[in-house]
């Protein structure tokens, strides 16, 4: 049996220093010191360290084979969505990333596809670059985060991406960053950003696509949430109650919450960079078939 995972992020450091080049107000640079790895953003602390495995496809295969790993859908970290940027930078950031790791799952096709990032504060955009990465031999579909900078993927702006993507048959992986998660000026002490706020938005994202009705407008559209969900499966019979008895959450969507686990895949990883293995159907199908 092939072991797939698909909570892997991976930078190509080439493609680092080409949004660099381009727009150095918003790029990214990657810091070394102390012998160990940062990510330094602009108007942000320097993320890290960063374990050598990110940037470095030999020092992350052979972790994979430690692990069992056979293959990889490797993407963007969070903090590479860029959806707080110019649109137009935004815009030219997914496309130097997308190229990268799809040069990168060339060169590895044993071991690496890909999920594509898009600019979803340029829907516009985000269309095209749907259009571009998804012939691509090793894209099995996009990595987005929990939010748009703010705007909730319930959002009906978004609805063309979802079209997009649902008549593509491009699954969608869905990741929180910690630049936009709920409740985060109370989060900012015990690393509780990562511990609590990123389960928190996995599992306001999942309300947000089941009562607003995502699901039920784009029925084939198959969403992949990391972190184990948040606390949605653990509350589906509350979400369930709520419906029943409450006027509101009927509000977008006139569909039961039980019974919707088909269209959604909930991954039990850590947020580390090897994770524990959760596979999307359909990626599974592209990669194995």
């Amino acid at each position: 049996m092939t072991t797939i995972d698909v909570h892997a992020h991976a930078i190509v450091p080439e493609s680092l220093r080409r949004m660099e080049s381009r727009h150095p107000d918003f790029a990214p640079a990657l810091l070394e010191e102390g012998g160990h790895k940062y990510l330094r953003y602009p108007g942000r602390a320097p993320l890290g360290p960063i374990p050598d495995g990110m940037f470095d496809p030999d020092v992350r295969q052979a972790e994979m084979d430690r692990r069992g790993v056979d293959i990889q859908v490797i993407a963007s970290p969070p903090p590479n969505f860029f959806y707080h940027v110019p649109a137009q930078v935004g815009a030219e950031f997914a496309r130097i990333q997308n190229d990268a790791l799809a040069e990168l799952s060339e060169d590895h096709p044993d071991r690496f596809h890909m999920f594509a990032t898009l600019p979803l504060q340029d829907v516009s955009a985000s269309l095209e670059e749907i259009g571009r990465v998804a012939p691509l031999p090793r894209v099995r579909g996009v990595e987005i985060g929990s939010n748009v900078a703010g705007v909730d993927l319930d959002d009906r702006s978004l609805d063309p991406v979802w079209s997009a993507l649902e008549g593509g048959g491009l699954p969608v992986w869905i990741h929180p960053d910690q630049r936009s998660i709920a409740g985060g000026d109370r989060l900012n002490v015990y690393y509780l950003q990562n511990l609590v706020g990123i389960p928190m938005e996995s599992t306001i994202a999942i309300a947000k696509l089941i009562f607003g009705g995502v699901l039920d407008r784009f029925p084939g559209l198959r969403f992949g949430i990391t972190h184990g969900g948040g606390f949605a499966p653990y509350q589906v019979g509350r979400w369930q109650h709520g419906w029943e008895v409450r006027q509101e959450p009927k509000v977008t969507t006139s569909r039961q919450v039980r019974g919707r686990s088909s269209p959604t895949s909930i991954s039990t990883a850590s947020p580390t960079i090897q994770s524990r293995y959760a596979c999307l159907e359909s990626v599974s199908d592209g990669i194995t078939s």
